[in-house]
């Protein structure tokens, strides 16, 4: 069984011109599978994104669409479920002809803010100021 080439370079844009909790994620999509065979027109990949607040420690992913390339907006909901702060992220590959997955890519660090997911606090009301 082949696998695939874990070279999957992954670059970010920033979050402030993107509706939130969303981000844009450039990748360079892999040409090989690791025994160095190019990848060829039959084999369909599917990407994976992965997220973590800790370094190698990704429990939440988001499956990317059949067909996404590069660049591509990713919906962040499931990823970091309303809780901001930063996020390690990373993805992989996926051979629909051999039903494995590739290796980690490079792994990115991202700050979600708490109004990139539309979270900001309100200021309080003042009900009444006593002076003494």
């Amino acid at each position: 069984m082949k696998r695939l080439l874990a070279t999957l370079v992954v670059f970010f844009l920033p979050l402030s011109a993107i509706a939130a909790p969303n981000i844009t994620i450039t990748f360079n999509a892999p040409t090989n599978y690791e025994d160095g065979t190019v990848i060829g027109a039959d084999d369909q990949l599917t990407y994976r994104l992965y997220c973590g607040n800790l370094p190698a420690d990704y429990p939440n992913w988001v499956d990317l669409p059949p067909g996404t390339t590069s660049p591509a907006v990713v919906d962040m909901s499931y990823c970091v479920q309303g809780t901001p702060g930063d996020y390690y992220i990373t993805m992989t590959a996926w051979s629909a002809k051999f039903g494995n997955e590739s290796s980690y890519s490079n792994e990115i660090l991202r700050n979600i803010s708490p109004a990139a997911l539309g979270k900001v606090v309100l200021p309080p009301t003042i009900i009444s100021i006593t002076v003494n």
